[in-house]
C-alpha cells in the first residue's frame, strides 16, 4: 500500500512544503505481471506434464479369412485356411510432449496454443478374446494353423485402422483434444484460444503387411 504524506521544513525566514511518496509502509511489495516469454513457457510446462492425451477410442471387430495354398510345381495341391474373428481397440489423440515453445504465444492479454496434429496413439487386437473360428484343411496341404493365424492378426488390425479413420476418428479426437486443453488451461485464469491442424494420417496405413 502507498502513503502521501506531507512535511514541513523550516528554515530561518523560509519554509518549505515537501511532497513525499512514501511506498510499502505496510510490508507489501509490488507486484509484477510476467511476461509473454514466462507466461508462454508456464503454459508449455503445464501441458506438458504428461506424455499424451488420449480423447478418442473405438472398440471394433473383425472376421478376417486368409489361406496358404501348397504347390508343386505352381500347382496347387491343398489348401489350409481359417476364419479368424479379432476384437481389437484404437486409440487416437495428441502428443502433448510434442508441444513446443513455438505452439504458444502470448499477445495483449491472451495466449493462443496451437495442438499438434491428432494421431493413432495406439491399436491392438486383444488376443483374449480373439482367435480362430473355423479351420479349414486339405489332406495335401501342410498345418500353417500358427502362421496363418498370425497373419490374420496383422490382416485384421490393418482393417480396423483403416475403418476407424474411416469412421473419423481422428477428427473426433481434433474436437475433444481443444476442449481438453481448453478446460486444462481455464484453472490458470488465462485468456486462452485453442487451434487445431489437420490430422496425422500416417497411422492409418500403417496396417502390418
Amino acid at each position: 500500500m502507498s502513503a502521501i504524506r506531507f512535511f514541513l521544513c523550516a528554515i530561518p525566514g523560509v519554509t518549505f512544503l515537501y511532497l513525499a511518496a512514501v511506498v510499502g509502509l505496510s510490508g507489501t511489495r509490488p507486484s509484477f505481471a510476467p511476461t509473454s516469454a514466462e507466461t508462454e513457457a508456464l503454459v508449455v510446462q503445464k501441458l506438458r506434464a504428461s506424455d499424451e492425451l488420449t480423447t478418442a477410442i473405438l472398440s471394433l471387430q473383425s472376421a478376417t479369412k486368409v489361406s496358404s495354398n501348397n504347390e508343386v510345381f505352381n500347382f496347387p495341391i491343398g489348401t489350409t485356411e481359417i476364419l479368424y474373428i479379432g476384437y481389437g481397440e484404437i486409440r487416437a489423440g495428441i502428443e502433448l510432449s510434442a508441444i513446443a515453445i513455438g505452439n504458444v504465444t502470448s499477445a495483449d492479454g491472451v495466449v493462443t496454443v496451437v495442438l499438434p496434429a491428432p494421431k493413432i496413439l495406439d491399436s491392438k487386437i486383444d488376443v483374449s478374446r480373439s482367435g480362430v473360428a473355423s479351420y479349414d484343411r486339405s489332406w495335401l496341404s501342410p498345418d500353417k494353423v500358427v502362421e496363418l493365424t498370425e497373419y490374420a492378426q496383422r490382416k485384421a488390425l490393418r482393417e480396423m485402422l483403416e475403418q476407424s479413420c474411416g469412421q473419423g476418428i481422428l477428427e473426433e479426437a481434433n474436437k475433444k483434444s481443444a476442449i481438453a486443453i481448453q478446460g486444462l488451461l481455464s484453472s490458470t485464469g488465462l485468456t486462452v484460444v485453442v487451434k487445431t491442424q489437420e490430422p496425422d494420417l500416417t497411422g492409418c496405413r500403417e496396417g502390418a503387411e
